[in-house]
């Protein structure tokens, strides 16, 4: 008879999710962002603003690489270059009657690559590119809430914004509210609590 502990009974199991301040509920997080003055003016959105999406949707994770080409059989080794979550993170916004936040996530992408005015706001200058740190998000903050509502991880998105939206679909039904589905680009997340991790 082995005296090896049972790992896999119940109580050992119980004991683990309590150690580790039990089990993360997938309904439980919260999302802030922080943009900068020259966004929030150019596309009508505050500086400092909570979203409450219905639906988070962090893409699978990737590492790129590249073949290092050395000689010998085959493409030799693959050396890590980047990672990435791909995709981006996708995010499922409700719609209010004001078509927010339609409006300002529309706002952002003609601010991205859209009609510019002149330097007197008016005439048409013809589609222009802006500074990049003029036209990112500062960061957005995802929290992992528990039961009480206290944040138990933070994931950083540094730098980010829109980059695609899903398609709108309007329907007769009446039982069911205007969703809209909206994919974030970032260049670097960090998590808290675990060192940092750079995409």
């Amino acid at each position: 008879m082995s005296n090896t502990p049972n790992t896999n009974s119940i109580e050992h199991i119980k004991q683990i999710i309590d150690d580790n301040l039990g089990l993360q509920r997938s309904n439980r997080y919260a999302v802030m962002c922080n943009v900068s003055g020259k966004i929030s003016q150019n596309i009508g959105m505050p500086t400092n603003f909570k979203m409450y999406p219905l639906t988070v949707s962090f893409g699978a994770r990737a590492i790129d690489y590249i073949h290092d080409g050395l000689p010998g059989y085959g493409y030799g080794r693959m050396v890590p270059k980047s990672g990435k979550f791909i995709g981006g993170v996708v995010m499922t916004l409700a719609v209010l009657q004001n078509q927010e936040p339609i409006d300002w996530i529309n706002n952002w992408f003609d601010y991205l690559y859209g009609p510019k005015k002149g330097q007197s706001g008016v005439g048409d200058i013809g589609f222009a590119v802006p500074y990049y740190v003029d036209s990112v998000g500062d960061v957005m903050n995802i929290d992992f809430l528990d039961l009480n509502g206290d944040s138990n991880s933070t994931w950083s998105l540094k730098e980010f914004y829109p980059v695609e939206c899903m398609p709108l679909d309007l329907s007769a039904k009446t039982d069911q509210f205007l969703t809209y589905q909206v994919v974030f680009n970032y260049r670097q997340i960090t998590r808290s609590g675990t060192g940092s991790a750079t995409q």
